[in-house]
């Protein structure tokens, strides 16, 4: 073990003074003991199983994590209604967002100062729309085509050069597509449940445009999806998949009431990167090349601790 975290302590150090345009860590939200975790983006082993404690700060069900700011990151929670707010370079809490329009938030994108949370909500039914600056909610939409919809993630897409949000739809099992202002403009895909997603979760983008969803009720797994909605693989699993993400190798890290596992694409074997803990969603954790000096000086902390 030592030796691992000195080769770990010297990659952070080597990736903080050169910030290479691939450097980066996956952030994993970590339901059992309200944390986060770091796993290298590239190939998915674990760098920190605790990155930061939330506990003290009122952390219900943490779901996702997301830089939104220059230096700072969100955390949705899910069961306590609210968002929580950290500075970057140091994990500092700043507080919380908590609004009318943020119930049962989990997973949320960014573009700019533009923040978009969706709300896992049967009677709110919304995306909220904040602003990353004044951590202020400037706004929402109802999800689905109906305004009916329950919305578990949103996801910034471009299929086809004009940029759209995907959303996920419990209700009917839909992911669909909106404009960045909110206007629903068509259906992506619709499950019928068979042999195909049932209750999607995180959605992600990977490098060749394609979609992954996480399915996360029966018949659960990892399903993937090109650029007109078609299925084009799938990976089921025995449990519901709750976070997926595609690696910079191209393998894709997935989470569950499990832990956090990867899916090997050239011959379709899984393999555990971290287990015996409840994982959420998985997202880009890009610091700047200030904050990647802190990460390396927590990575050698954690070698001097043993």
């Amino acid at each position: 073990m030592r030796r691992f975290l000195t080769l770990i302590c010297g990659l952070t150090l080597a990736v903080a003074a050169t910030a290479p345009a691939w450097a980066g860590y996956l952030t994993v939200t970590d339901t059992t003991h309200k944390s986060l975790m770091l796993f290298n983006q590239q190939d998915g082993s674990l760098v920190n199983a605790s990155y930061l404690a939330m506990s003290a700060q009122g952390m219900g069900n943490p779901i996702a994590a997301q830089i939104v700011a220059a230096n700072e990151f969100w955390v949705t929670d899910k069961s306590n209604d609210q968002i929580l707010r950290y500075q970057l370079d140091n994990n500092a809490y700043l507080g919380a967002i908590s609004n009318a329009n943020i119930v049962s938030p989990m997973g949320m994108e960014v573009s700019g100062n533009t923040v978009w949370v969706a709300n896992a909500s049967s009677s709110l039914h919304k995306v909220a729309v904040l602003s990353a600056s004044s951590h202020t909610v400037t706004g929402s939409f109802n999800a689905g085509s109906t305004g009916t919809g329950i919305p578990f993630d949103v996801q910034l897409y471009n299929p086809a050069g004009t940029t759209y949000l995907l959303v996920g739809n419990q209700t009917g099992n839909y992911i669909d597509l909106f404009t960045t202002a909110g206007v629903y403009s068509r259906l992506f895909h619709h499950s019928t449940g068979s042999g195909d997603f049932t209750q999607p979760q995180q959605i992600s983008v990977t490098a060749s445009n394609s979609v992954l969803v996480a399915g996360s009720t029966s018949p659960n797994g990892v399903y993937e999806y090109d650029n007109t909605g078609t299925m084009i693989h799938s990976w089921t699993r025995s449990t519901g998949v709750r976070g997926v993400y595609e690696l910079g190798n191209g393998n894709i890290i997935f989470t569950d009431t499990n832990g956090v596992h990867i899916i090997n694409r050239a011959n379709g074997t899984v393999s555990d990167a971290y287990t015996g803990i409840g994982a959420n969603y998985i997202e880009m954790f890009t610091p700047e090349p200030a904050s990647l000096g802190l990460l390396a000086i927590v990575a050698c902390a954690a070698l001097r601790r043993r």
